[in-house]
């Protein structure tokens, strides 16, 4: 049993979206970057992006993520989420790439690293994109994407918002080490993608929908969370997208959440 828990607390440390928590890691490990590995974090993300404005998918997908997921809000949706894997999205880049994308404009701000972990934000001509990383094979891989148009007015944090942003996270974590798959599920969106880095996994990483995550709560949960030390670091807030950082007792967790049916939640 104690050799089966490693195997699963290690397929737990959530990479790219958490695990314990979405894109997870745990916390030893922590690194400051260089301007080496700045550059090398920019890579895949100038790849992404100027690859759409130019039309090139070959350039794209150099930095992609075979499991990519990228998404944004839309109550048009099922779930009010538009999600698209990496296939969908190279095959629509020569119908809808290269908008607006003649006088370029791209801004990458790195929010947070971590070990193999990394979260970013792009600002482009058309797009505000959040973006998790990952260090895999000797180089970052774009994972996951949460992104909205320009232009939607980006929130000023308050105290309001704050605590509206903190509830999902909290009842994610705290349900984690509580054993109580009712709270967590209550800020875990249906479409949840929680992911973590394990090299022996197809893709190199282990993922987990929230189904599959809730199923493991009552047997896994709950491990190192006698003395609770939570830390949650709102990185950034737009109209419908946010992202986060969660330092717990055991891991670190880069979260993207979205505003849907008058409620945030943890998407990735």
């Amino acid at each position: 049993m104690k050799n089966k828990f490693n195997e699963v607390a290690a397929a737990i440390l959530f990479l790219g979206v958490l695990i314990l928590f979405p894109n997870c890691q745990s916390v030893e490990g922590n690194r400051e970057m260089t301007d080496a590995q700045g550059s090398d974090m920019e890579k895949p993300i100038y790849d992404y992006v100027e690859g759409w404005y130019d039309k090139d998918p070959d350039r794209m997908s150099q930095g992609l993520h075979p499991d990519l997921a990228k998404r944004s809000i839309d109550a048009n949706h099922p779930n009010g989420i538009n999600s698209i894997d990496l296939s969908t999205l190279l095959d629509i880049v020569p119908q809808y790439g290269g908008q607006n994308g003649n006088e370029r404009k791209i801004n990458i701000e790195i929010l947070d690293v971590h070990g193999n972990i990394a979260t970013a934000m792009v600002t482009s001509n058309d797009f505000v994109d959040y973006v998790h990383l990952a260090f895999m094979d000797d180089q970052w891989w774009v994972i996951n994407v949460l992104w909205e148009y320009i232009g939607q007015n980006a929130h000023e944090l308050n105290d309001q918002l704050t605590q509206s942003l903190e509830k999902p996270v909290l009842d994610y974590v705290e349900g984690w080490y509580d054993k109580d798959t009712d709270r967590m599920s209550q800020g875990l969106h249906p479409d949840l993608t929680k992911r973590s880095i394990n090299p022996e996994s197809p893709g190199g990483l282990d993922q987990f929908t929230l189904s599959s995550l809730l199923e493991i709560v009552p047997i896994y949960g709950g491990q190192n969370g006698e003395e609770r030390t939570i830390d949650i670091e709102i990185l950034n807030v737009q109209e419908n997208i946010a992202s986060v950082k969660v330092t717990s007792n055991a891991f670190i967790d880069y979260i993207h959440l979205g505003y849907w049916d008058d409620q945030w939640w943890v998407l990735n």
